[in-house]
């Protein structure tokens, strides 16, 4: 009887641990050499110092695409497809890197310096399930609140706010947006004018379109998109900080490429206070200057 007695507590003991094994399954640590390399550049190229003596332990999620799941000693945790690409970074209190704010659309970084002047960001998720799918993001900020943002960075939810909805915006009542448009488009007629989160959307044919933030009658130039009409585009950027600056290291650095968008940089989050120009060709470039506009950064999109 005492035989039977211990052989049955053997097999529930042995059955007790399967089942805690079978807890744990969808997670698997290894060590760090196994990380694929794209995913070590990332973190050497945007925490200062990063070695592997910075990382706790490292795992694979094998029932979310063997996503290699990074967890620093400081506790950042960063999880990468397993291509190496990251998908999310949650930084448990730390600061978010300038250098990684720059990878994310700058729609969506001044939507939040506008509308959460003071706000920190806890953590950033690609909302993609497998890293071959178009991606939006999700940024939190501290106090959990979330904000989706599509993968242009425009907001698509945001938990904190109440969207009326996209409504047609009447020019007339914002004097700041009508000086603009008189400056830059006299004569010209836009086919669709948009009012929709602290924003208003001015389209014209051609494929211009132009962005302020608005908040009661008060508008501020926020962006132009004028891929086509490189003319207007220049006209833009000289009139906005009143010198050929910018334009003049464009054409030294980035010769032969077009100008995409030119917008006001998201204050706070990728650089103190200035803009950004996007540029399109065989590699595509965020490209930082101050206010006076002075060469800060140059980031591969």
């Amino acid at each position: 009887m005492k035989k039977l007695l211990f052989t049955l507590s053997v097999i529930i003991l042995s059955f007790s641990l399967i089942s805690c094994d079978d807890d744990n399954d969808d997670k698997k640590r290894i060590n760090f050499s196994e990380v694929p390399e794209v995913a070590k550049t990332f973190m050497t190229k945007h925490f200062t110092d990063f070695s592997e003596n910075d990382v706790l332990y490292v795992e694979i999620d094998v029932e979310d695409y063997d996503t290699y799941e990074v967890t620093f000693k400081n506790g950042i945790e960063i999880d990468f497809y397993p291509n190496g690409v990251w998908k999310s970074i949650d930084l448990n209190g730390n600061l978010l890197p300038n250098s990684i704010a720059q990878l994310l659309p700058e729609n969506s970084l001044t939507y939040i310096s506008s509308n959460y002047p003071n706000a920190v960001i806890e953590e950033i998720e690609k909302t993609s399930r497998t890293f071959e799918e178009s991606s939006g993001f999700k940024i939190e900020l501290k106090g959990d609140r979330d904000i989706y943002f599509d993968s242009l960075g425009n907001v698509i939810r945001d938990k904190g706010q109440e969207s009326q909805g996209k409504e047609t915006a009447n020019i007339s009542d914002y004097p700041a947006i009508q000086s603009f448009l008189n400056t830059y488009f006299k004569g010209l007629t836009p086919i669709k004018t948009e009012k929709e989160w602290g924003k208003i959307e001015i389209e014209y044919s051609n494929d211009v379109e132009v962005e302020f933030l608005v908040k009661d009658k008060d508008a501020t130039f926020k962006s132009i998109e004028a891929e086509n009409n490189p003319e207007l585009m220049r006209n833009v950027i000289k009139g906005m900080i009143g010198s050929t600056a910018i334009l003049d290291y464009l054409d030294k650095n980035h010769k032969g490429q077009t100008i995409e968008e030119f917008s006001i940089a998201a204050a706070g989050i990728t650089i103190a206070e200035g803009y950004v120009v996007e540029l399109d060709g065989t590699q595509d470039y965020k490209v930082y200057f101050d206010k006076a506009g002075t060469h800060l950064a140059t980031v591969i999109d």
